[in-house]
Order: C-alpha cells, then structure tokens, then sequence
C-alpha cells in the first residue's frame, strides 16, 4: 500500500477510527504519534489534534503510566465517572526505514456480562481456561520469560464434607476475591474448575522456591471467612515454564496440571515443577490404556490357570484363574500390578471382568466334559465389579449362558471390596451365593476388620496371603498367625487355602497345621489351559 496516497491515507484512518478498541502508538521515547477516535475520546483529545505534525499528542496520565511498562495485561482505566476493564495488547513495529522503532498499544474492552465474551470469564470475574488460554497466548508473545502455576484448595473434598457445598462455594469465591485484589497488575489469574486456580506471572518475580512458598502464604496466611465460618486453607501447586518447558499455553497448562498432579500423589510437598521425564510416562501411560480400551477386540488379553492341590490326597482339584495382557506391541505388556489398576480407574474393569468370568465359566465347562469330573475354578473380582449395577444380573447370565455348574465357580475378593457400602456388598453377594456359587475372602489378615467380615459375609473359603507364608518358617510371628487363621477358619467351618507356597517345608508345615488346600510355585506356575489338563485330576507329589 502506498502511504503517500491521500484517499488511501483518509480510508485507513477510518477505519482505524471505526475500530471498537483503543489504538495507541508511541516512539521508542513514550511520545505518542497517533491515537485513534475512541483513543482520543477516553483521553479528552480532539480528532483534529491526532496529527502529530500539528502537535504531540498529551495521553491521560494513567494510560502515560499502563504504557511505560511494554506489556500485554489486564487494566483498569478510570475515565470520569467509569471504569474500563481492559486487556492491554503490546506489540513492537519494526520501522521499514531502519530507524527508531514504534510501539502498538491495544486497549480491548474486557465485558464480564457479555454473551460473546462470557465464556472467557469464571467466578469473581478471573479469566477462565479459555480466558487464560486466549489472552495468556497473548503474554507469550512478549516472549517474557513466564512461571504458570495451577492452584488447588488442599483438602477441599473434606471441607465439603464438613461444611456444606454452599461453605466450599464461598470459599472458591474467597480465593478468587483475593487473587482479584492481591496479585500485581501485570500478572494474570484464572478458575480453570472447582477449586482448581491459575496464576501466570514473570519468571523474574517467582525465580525461586522461597519466593513461590511466600506467594502462596500471603495468599492463605489469613483465614478466609464464608459465611461467618472462618477456614484456613493450604495451596498444592503444578509449575510449568516459558519457554523452558514449551512456548505454547495449552500445553503449559496441561504440564502444569501434570505437575500439580504428581504433587497430590506424594506424601510431603506442596509445590513440584513440571519434569519432562514425567511427561514421557504420562505418554506411555495414555498409550497403555489406549491398548486396554481395543484389548478384547484385538484379542489381547488371555486367561492362565494356577492349580490348587488338596492336602489330603495331593490331588489338583482346582485352579485360579489369573488374567494376562499381551498386546502386539511388545512394550506395552505389563504385569497384572500395572494393567488391573489401570483398568479399574478406567472402568474397563466391567466388561474385562466380565470376560474374564465368561472365559473361566466355559473352560470349566469344557474340562468337566473332557474330565467327566468337576473342576473348580476361581475368578478374582474387583470392588468396582461387585458394586457395579449390573453385577449379580451379569453373574446369572454367565452361568444361564455357559451351562456351567454353579458350584465350580468361586468368587475371590478383597476385604476392601466389602468396606464400601457393605449393605449392599452383602446383599448382592447373599443374592450370588443362593445361584450356588462359592465366595473366598482374598488376601485374608492383610486388611481391616476381618472378623466382622467372616461373621457377616458368607463365605466359604479363606485365602492366607502369601505374605505370611513367605517367613513362615523362620518368623515365629507368621507362624503364629497362620495358625490363628486355620484354626479360626476350622472353627467356622470354612476352607483354608495357602497362597505363595514355595517349598515342600513349607506346605509340610501348612499341612501339619490343617491347611486344606496349597497354591503356589511349588505346585505350579501360572499356565495356558492346554498345559494345566493334563494336570487335573492328577496327584502331585
């Protein structure tokens, strides 16, 4: 465009004019070489005093002191009687001729209650996630070194709790106040969800340990007051840097609620910077759980059998069945530890666990017609199963479905499956035991309140935990623990079986102690259920 072209000089000054923001440009001295119409307006300047050949243009000394400080930010400007929220935008202009450079100063109206902006708005008027993420994007460009911290109220579940969600509401509202009114102009804020807060400020001003722990004590050293109920609170915080960690903000923010994240899993410390390395198990993490969610389809997950033998005539009467994870990709397959809790905080564990169910019902069914004898078969079920709606229907339909014999088919699990509504764990599991299966208790005396358990429950198999048969030969302590559970086991009529049984001492003492039933590496290792039918039936020595 040719700027010595009249028209074309009166066609951009319109539409610099017409323009809803306020538009400044100043020298690299802080004089101000042109404002636009709404510029002039908030600064008492006439349009005819705009041509900076006529005379310099005198800003109003609140903007003379926003535009000292070469920044993009969030303002107050107080006008008469208003006051403007705005977001000031800074951007450096290079001068086509090589000399000084200008600075554009863009003042845009910030409207809280709008319909077209209110998304970019959260409680107590700070930025959202997409307020910070929109305007935030807009302070990288600066290419300021940054700190985003991301905020979370500690222990605000048990406030809740305790107080009410209306107390938990007003103290959102108290912290949002304060961040409002305490932080430093130039720094932004933000309510990304429930009490989960962000704070994006120059590196220079947090630099350092000691300076984030004093921020964030100015922040809480005071009780917040909801509702005449005072409430000291204490602040975790995920830290991520620009441009250190990335020159992006949606990826800032996702590091440091990463950060934020691993702080909540470890037992001291409130504040942890983002660590890269972190970053990349988080991405091998979210791989793995991609796998989980085809496993059934790709055909990933597989059944193996551990045999259990009588102690009376040494037989192989039954087995557990045990499930694996063997995806294609060779670094993805991981052991129960790692997969099973995975699968339970995805929730895949209903329909893995249904398969797994499934699988072990018709393999029972299977050995019986080759056997012509009666294989038991014990299947692992999570809490999250048991307290599942659908649980005791699913359960029903395996057996209908399989034609197997109730009576082969025993349920295990934990006493933490029982803790959580155990009305409605008796309940179901009552319901279950009436279809004719058997129920053993997992684990037994690694949990709480085992004895309340046993009377209240109806099962008919104790599991020893492999832990007290481990040392049960050389710590007087397991020993006399095992012997307490078989007999208290023999008391209520119940079933013993030993897990972890290693050795031929070590079953000699179980046996000698009246244990029922051994499972272990001594009797077998966990196969495929081609390698374990020959075995059924058989009597190891």
């Amino acid at each position: 465009m040719h700027t010595d072209n009249p028209t074309l000089q009166r066609l951009l000054q319109q539409t610099l004019d017409q323009c809803e923001n306020i538009l400044i440009v100043t020298d690299d001295h802080g004089q101000c070489v042109f404002a636009n119409q709404v510029a002039q307006t908030i600064i008492k300047q006439s349009p005819a005093e705009q041509q900076p050949e006529k005379a310099p243009i005198e800003l109003d000394a609140q903007i003379q002191t926003l535009i000292k400080e070469r920044r993009s930010r969030r303002i107050r400007l107080k006008t008469q009687n208003q006051s403007h929220e705005l977001f000031q935008r800074y951007q450096k202009l290079t001068n086509p001729d090589q000399t000084q450079p200008y600075h554009l100063f863009i003042f845009e109206r910030l409207d809280v209650n709008s319909n077209e902006s209110q998304h970019y708005f959260a409680t107590g008027g700070l930025f959202s996630r997409a307020g910070l993420q929109h305007y935030g994007g807009l302070v990288l460009k600066q290419e300021q070194p940054l700190i985003l911290l991301v905020l979370n109220i500690r222990s605000f579940r048990f406030i809740n709790d305790r107080h009410g969600h209306r107390i938990g509401d007003l103290l959102i509202r108290g912290l949002a106040y304060r961040l409002n009114k305490q932080l430093p102009d130039h720094w932004m804020s933000a309510h990304l969800k429930g009490a989960e807060f962000a704070v994006l400020a120059p590196q220079e001003e947090l630099a350092n340990l000691a300076q984030i722990e004093q921020f964030l004590n100015e922040l809480t050293h005071k009780p917040i007051t909801c509702d005449k109920t005072p409430l000291i609170v204490t602040l975790r915080a995920g830290i991520a840097l620009f441009p250190q960690h990335s020159e992006n903000i949606g990826q800032l923010l996702n590091q440091a609620e990463t950060a934020l994240t691993e702080s909540r899993n470890e037992q001291s410390g409130s504040i942890r910077y983002f660590d890269p390395g972190h970053n990349r198990q988080q991405n091998q993490h979210l791989e793995l759980l991609d796998a989980l969610k085809t496993g059934l389809s790709d055909q990933a997950f597989q059944l193996v059998y551990q045999i259990q033998q009588d102690a009376q005539g040494l037989d192989i009467s039954g087995v557990e069945a045990l499930l694996r994870f063997n995806p294609a990709k060779a670094e993805l397959r991981v052991g129960p530890n790692v997969f099973i809790p995975l699968l339970e905080q995805s929730g895949l564990i209903i329909e893995v666990g249904e398969f797994v169910l499934r699988k072990a019902a018709e393999q029972a069914v299977q050995w019986q017609q080759q056997l012509q004898d009666q294989i038991n078969v014990s299947v692992n079920i999570s809490s999250i199963q048991l307290h599942a709606p659908c649980f005791y229907k699913c359960v029903q339909r395996i057996i209908i479905e399989t034609g197997v014999n109730p009576e082969q088919i025993e349920l295990e699990l934990t006493e933490s499956a029982l803790v959580t509504e155990p009305d409605k764990a008796e309940r179901v599991l009552r319901a279950i035991k009436e279809l004719g299966v058997k129920l053993a208790l997992d684990d037994f005396g690694t949990g709480y309140s085992s004895l309340s358990y046993l009377k209240r429950f109806p099962f008919d198999r104790l599991k020893i935990d492999q832990s007290f048969v481990r040392d049960l030969l050389h710590d007087k302590h397991d020993l006399e623990i095992v012997r307490a559970i078989i007999a208290m086991g023999k008391a209520l009529s119940l079933q013993i079986i030993a897990e972890g049984v290693e050795t031929l001492e070590q079953r000699d003492m179980l046996d000698a102690l009246g244990c029922d039933l051994f499972q272990g590496y001594l009797i077998g290792r966990p196969s495929p259920a081609s390698e374990v039918a020959p075995l059924l039936g058989t009597r190891l020595l």
